[in-house]
């Protein structure tokens, strides 16, 4: 199958996934709303933020991975890439279990003190499924992984992110019924336990040689990952940081209202960012490849693809957002979260620059150069959160909302510079991509 061919089918993949976590979005807010309140549905965000980050991540590990065995792969060093897979599958379980472990400890000493065993005995119990839950979306992060680095990007995709779908649609079920947040959490942590089952079984017809396991796992392969996958757990973070952070610090310091307007606003904003996530996505294996393969045409092609897709979508999607996304969210949450035009007008401007700097950093990804930024990001990331602390108590959301945009531009000046500086964006090969000759090698 052509290069063309399988970033077109990724690219279908990605609208696909991206169709079904939008609805089921779209659906769950006005939903959860209505059956829990907007109190109670920040409660909810608030507890599922570490699973919200498992979801987005995979601890870095199973990115670093995915480009690693690409590469492997298209050298044909099939054995290093099932290496490469085994040792990070164990190294993941590990951590899950340890988590877990983790977990179920402090939700015994907790619910022993006073000050906190009403909210602990409350919700002790959704902690721990939540945190089961985690380590589920861990092991289908990493399934998934070994396909998309096997030319099998549109499976993996297509049963991971639909599987997204599922969850919610549970959610929503158990919500509307009446019941609580613990069989939410048991809805979710079943519909990934059957994913998890899914994805190993498509990997066991479609790569029979790639398997989880202990034979070829070792410690010297999870050392020589150590720096790609901090690096690649760095992007994600940010992200979940980003996202969720900021959330949390909205519903500690002004409210559980203001943590659902956050959440509800970046969920909007987030739309033309996930289009082009269609695209960029489904290039990186390929940009993977191509790197090691040293096609330096090839790399060009994918770069300038990428980059017409932030013109075309990007861009005006957050020209869009900032002139009607108040409006949006209103009309979404029937009239429940109303967000100030002020604060929608700083996440346009948080949205475009984190969608021009996430998509870069995975150019770098591909070929495992992302470690250059990963402790910048970090460090801008985590320390935006702190410094939104005492904007919130003197400035309410437009305070959060500033250092959201603030930290999204710093973050993108840092991403370009280094990007320009490895020549993973070089401006005299684009302008060979804006010659239709070009195209036709």
């Amino acid at each position: 199958m052509s290069i063309k061919r399988r970033i077109v089918n990724g690219t279908l993949a990605n609208s696909a996934g991206i169709a079904m976590s939008a609805i089921a979005q779209l659906i769950s807010v006005p939903v959860l709303t209505n059956a829990w309140g907007a109190e109670r549905y920040g409660v909810w965000l608030m507890l599922t933020t570490i699973p919200a980050y498992f979801v987005l991540s995979d601890l870095g590990f199973g990115s670093a991975a995915t480009s690693d065995m690409t590469m492997q792969i298209a050298r044909g060093e099939s054995k290093r890439a099932r290496a490469t897979f085994q040792s990070v599958w164990v190294l993941v379980n590990l951590v899950s279990a340890v988590f877990i472990v983790l977990t179920v400890a402090a939700v015994e000493t907790l619910s022993k003190i006073n000050s906190s065993s009403e909210w602990m005995n409350e919700y002790g119990p959704v902690l721990i499924l939540l945190a089961v839950y985690s380590a589920a979306a861990l092991n289908a992060r990493v399934i998934s992984a070994g396909l998309r680095a096997t030319q099998n990007y549109a499976i993996g995709t297509l049963l991971f992110e639909g599987t997204i779908l599922i969850e919610i649609l549970s959610v929503l079920a158990v919500a509307v019924a009446g019941y609580g947040f613990a069989l939410c959490a048991a809805a979710m942590l079943a519909a990934r336990s059957c994913n998890v089952l899914l994805l190993l079984l498509s990997l066991r017809r479609r790569v029979p040689w790639l398997r989880p396991g202990l034979v070829d796992a070792s410690s010297a392969e999870l050392r020589r990952l150590w720096t790609p996958a901090l690096g690649a757990m760095a992007i994600p973070g940010v992200l979940a940081v980003s996202l969720q952070g900021m959330v949390l610090v909205a519903g500690i310091i002004i409210s559980a209202s203001a943590a659902a307007t956050v959440a509800s606003v970046r969920t909007v904003s987030r739309v033309a960012i996930q289009m082009v996530g269609v695209i960029n996505r489904a290039t990186v294996p390929e940009l993977s490849t191509a790197t090691a393969r040293d096609q330096k045409d090839a790399l060009t092609k994918i770069v300038a693809v990428n980059l017409a897709s932030i013109g075309l979508i990007l861009i005006p999607g957050a020209i869009l957002f900032m002139l009607f996304g108040a409006q949006a969210v209103a009309i979404w949450t029937h009239g429940k979260i109303l967000p100030e035009p002020s604060f929608v007008r700083l996440i346009a401007i948080a949205m475009l620059a984190h969608g021009l700097w996430y998509y870069t950093s995975n150019l770098l990804l591909a070929s495992n150069k992302h470690t250059l930024v990963a402790v910048p990001l970090v460090v801008i990331s985590v320390g935006s959160v702190f410094a939104a602390i005492p904007l919130a108590y003197s400035h309410g959301l437009v305070g959060v909302g500033g250092m959201i945009a603030a930290a999204e531009i710093v973050c993108l000046v840092r991403v370009l510079r280094t990007a320009f500086q490895l020549k993973i964006i070089d401006l005299a090969e684009l302008e060979r991509a804006l010659k239709p000759r070009f195209w036709q090698s």
